[in-house]
């Protein structure tokens, strides 16, 4: 993916509208999914706290899905292997089949990433941790994510050495609405611990993603920064990001107040659209500088799984 190197325009002021697709009320109620459930309100260089973005913008998701009934397709029981991107590896890259791999992408930005398949078959989709137990953030408190590791030729990469994200909640309100701010932290020496584990290249990661379960229902909210306007950021430095949540999607008629999470999954995508050949090593990671979250991505191509 070519880098389109833009600055920060201080003057800057939009949102992207939230749309939403309601159900009609009824005993099975299910809301649709609305695009403001996930926001990104602030940003700073990695290693720095992240700053209220110029002009107050705030930037909703750009994508979103569901929200569906879980019944007995609980998306938390979908767990990732290698975490390379392979189709088939975890729930964004269509494991288990609960949404399509190719939901947030298009047919031209499948990949060629597993030596064992042929074609571009790939998603790319890399999971960066989860909450698996959220029930602080049902009582105006907060829960950090347990990261996940990546597989190399020398053994794993836990992701928790170079990033970390806390969700925090902000005390129910009297309808019964839940919400609050989320935080993606990037370690300032992100670069250098990439390539030190044989895994930076020039790639970026494009798309961030939240996988949400509340009670009985869940849905995935997608940034797609190749979606978001130029002027913004300089692409050139990875980010640290900060934004806002509320679960409002989620209830079980629309005059109750909305379900308890329970799982919280945080996903990005490797967007490689070539593969250097009679390369050993595999390469997954990032550093955020692509769009927003940007992390300039590592992924080399793995001779075996």
């Amino acid at each position: 993916m070519n880098k389109q190197a833009v600055k920060v325009v201080g003057a800057l002021v939009a949102t992207f509208a939230a749309g939403a697709v309601q159900a009609a009320a009824s005993a099975a109620y299910l809301p649709g999914c609305t695009l403001d459930s996930y926001a990104i309100t602030k940003a700073a260089p990695a290693g720095t706290t992240p700053q209220t973005l110029p002009g107050n913008l705030v930037i909703n998701s750009t994508g979103c899905y569901g929200v569906k009934a879980m019944g007995n397709n609980n998306p938390a029981s979908v767990t990732v292997d290698n975490n390379l991107g392979y189709l088939n590896d975890g729930l964004l890259n269509g494991e288990g089949n609960l949404i399509p791999f190719n939901y947030f992408i298009t047919q031209s930005q499948l990949q060629d990433l597993n030596p064992n398949d042929v074609g571009a078959r790939d998603p790319g989709w890399v999971e960066l941790g989860r909450i698996t137990n959220a029930s602080a953030l049902n009582s105006a408190g907060s829960a950090t994510m347990v990261a996940d590791s990546i597989k190399t030729s020398t053994g794993t990469l836990n992701l928790g050495s170079i990033l970390s994200f806390t969700e925090s909640a902000a005390p129910i309100t009297s309808g019964g609405s839940r919400a609050g701010t989320w935080t993606l932290s990037l370690d300032a020496n992100i670069v250098n611990v990439l390539k030190n584990n044989g895994l930076f290249q020039r790639n970026n990661f494009d798309q961030l993603a939240f996988v949400v379960k509340a009670s009985d229902k869940w849905a995935v909210y997608d940034f797609d920064f190749t979606k978001l306007p130029a002027g913004m950021f300089d692409l050139t430095q990875p980010y640290s990001l900060s934004g806002t949540w509320n679960l409002n999607d989620f209830k079980n008629d629309p005059t109750k107040p909305d379900q308890g999470l329970s799982f919280l999954g945080v996903w990005a995508r490797d967007p490689v659209l070539s593969q250097p050949t009679n390369v050993p090593e595999p390469g997954v990671l990032a550093l955020f500088g692509a769009g927003l979250l940007g992390m300039a991505a590592a992924r080399r191509r793995r001779q075996s799984k």
